[in-house]
């Protein structure tokens, strides 16, 4: 962790593998390896963000949504899987309002002639979908609490930025990220949850 930090200036290309074994050590047996390596995440998403975010932002949206997700298959204590869980939920939330400040490359610089910010183009997409997408698989999350952070950040994203999306965008969003929510609540990952939780379940 101190030799991470203490170099960060001069990683360079190396922070793209770093995210990877990050990644590998979100799901990790051993609850101790992944919180370390989540804290070393957490700090470089919000102290050394401008050092991995012109060339790896969506590495580090990658890693963030592999904690998110998480303990999926409850194989870690609840306690330790809600903790990693919620604060990268709260890191795709992050990310989400940096890159609507426009401090990622590649997203917009221009609004269009109707007033958006982002567009359906390739360049907009490629940046917003890895964070919109990772919230909607993970508000299927057999936890309730992790299930509801993780609807709250979607839509505290969509309300608040969504007026810079134009109509095409939107539409992407309705089709991709919106829509398997439902679709998910009604076939296969219902039937991970206990009977008794189905109820609370469908309120989330």
């Amino acid at each position: 962790s101190n030799m991470v930090l203490a170099r960060a200036n001069n990683i360079k290309s190396g922070w793209k593998s770093l995210f990877n074994v990050f990644t590998l050590c979100a799901n990790d047996t051993q609850p101790a390896i992944a919180r370390l390596a989540f804290d070393i995440t957490e700090k470089v998403l919000h102290e050394y963000f401008e050092l991995v975010s012109e060339t790896f932002f969506i590495d580090c949206v990658n890693c963030l949504a592999a904690f998110g997700k998480r303990g999926s298959e409850l194989t870690v204590t609840a306690t330790t899987l809600e903790d990693l869980s919620k604060r990268a939920i709260q890191g795709l939330g992050y990310c989400a309002e940096q890159l609507a400040k426009t401090k990622t490359i590649g997203s917009a610089q221009n609004k269009t002639k109707e007033g958006a910010m982002f567009t359906s183009d390739s360049a907009d997409v490629s940046l917003w979908w890895p964070i919109l997408t990772a919230l909607s698989r993970i508000v299927t999350h057999p936890l309730i609490d992790i299930r509801n952070k993780a609807l709250n950040v979607l839509f505290n994203i969509l309300r608040s930025y969504g007026s810079m999306f134009n109509a095409e965008l939107w539409k992407l969003i309705f089709r991709g990220v919106l829509k398997p929510i439902f679709i998910d609540v009604s076939h296969s990952d219902i039937a991970i949850v206990k009977e008794g939780e189905y109820n609370q379940w469908i309120l989330t």
